[in-house]
Parts: structure tokens; C-alpha cells; sequence
């Protein structure tokens, strides 16, 4: 089976998880050249439902997503890398195939972005996301931006800052 992701999307980046709490693994897709996220729910037999657009905003070109609890309901959400606004974006999910607008929760960065991932790195049961620039790798827990990796080519370094950034 084929799927296209839609003409002009460029797709930049695809995760996958279960956003309508089905039991059967979605798929969720970074469409850089449309300024949106798609959504394509699993049916659980290896077919989908039509790819549901999510709208990130005028030039925002997302180019990394991430899922995860960031808002601490047990819900899964969706966090978007936007490299053209250079801010990361949060989809919170309703778990019933839903979401609410995106917000950009006050995260922005400076350098090009490659990518953005979530875990939960602190055990409180809500995920931190860890967004990769090209020099900065930072990992938020909880509001705060509680450490930055700087890196150049020869050497890395680690550094302790918080930073509030409003999630």
C-alpha cells in the first residue's frame, strides 16, 4: 500500500503511536512544504483513514515531530520542530482523535533545527522533549529548560542553565 502525503508537502519527518487510544498505531507525518502535520489513524490491518491535516501556521515548515505526554493527562500530544518561525509547537490531543490549535508554548531557538524527541528522562510520568539544533541540544522538564548540550565540531561540553519557557 501507498500513501501520498499530499502534492507540495515534502515530508520531512514520520512517528508513529496511537493517538485515539484505538489499540492500533497511527501514523503522524511533518509536512514541511504545506505548514502542517498529518494524521493518518490505523485501522490496526495495515490501512489507514485519509490523512487528517493539523495546521501549524504561514511559513512555519515543521521538519521534526516528537510525541508525548507533555501536559501531564495521559494523553498523547505532538510536538513540532518549526523551522521556518524557529519555534517548537505543541499539539495537545484529546485522545479521541482530536486535538486542540497548535500553541508555540514560548520555545524558540537560533540555530537550524534537526530534530525533536520526548521521553521521560526525570520519572514524573510526563514527557520532556529534547530538541537538536546544530549547536544546542536542550531538554526541557517541566517548564524549564534544565540543562544545554553546546557542541561544536571538535569538542562537547555540558552546561547547567534553567531557562523558563512557558510549555
Amino acid at each position: 500500500m501507498a500513501y501520498a502525503s499530499g502534492g507540495g508537502s515534502s515530508l520531512q519527518c514520520i512517528v508513529i503511536g496511537d493517538l485515539n487510544n484505538d489499540a492500533n498505531m497511527d501514523i503522524v507525518l511533518a509536512n514541511y512544504g504545506t505548514d502542517n502535520v498529518g494524521v493518518l489513524f490505523g485501522y490496526g490491518n495495515g490501512s489507514f483513514k485519509n490523512q487528517m491535516m493539523l495546521i501549524t501556521g504561514p511559513n512555519s515548515h515543521p521538519n521534526s515531530i516528537t510525541l508525548g505526554d507533555f501536559n501531564g493527562d495521559n494523553l498523547i500530544d505532538i510536538a513540532i520542530v518549526n523551522y521556518g518561525t524557529r519555534q517548537v509547537g505543541m499539539i495537545l490531543g484529546n485522545g479521541n482523535g482530536t486535538f486542540g490549535s497548535q500553541s508555540n508554548g514560548g520555545i524558540s531557538f537560533d540555530f537550524r533545527s534537526l530534530a525533536v524527541v520526548s521521553g521521560d528522562f526525570n520519572n514524573d510520568k510526563r514527557s520532556e522533549s529534547l530538541l537538536f539544533t546544530y549547536y544546542v541540544v536542550e531538554l526541557k522538564f517541566n517548564n524549564f529548560i534544565q540543562f544545554v548540550l553546546l557542541s561544536n565540531r571538535k569538542e562537547t561540553s555540558a552546561n547547567y542553565e534553567t531557562f523558563r519557557n512557558n510549555l
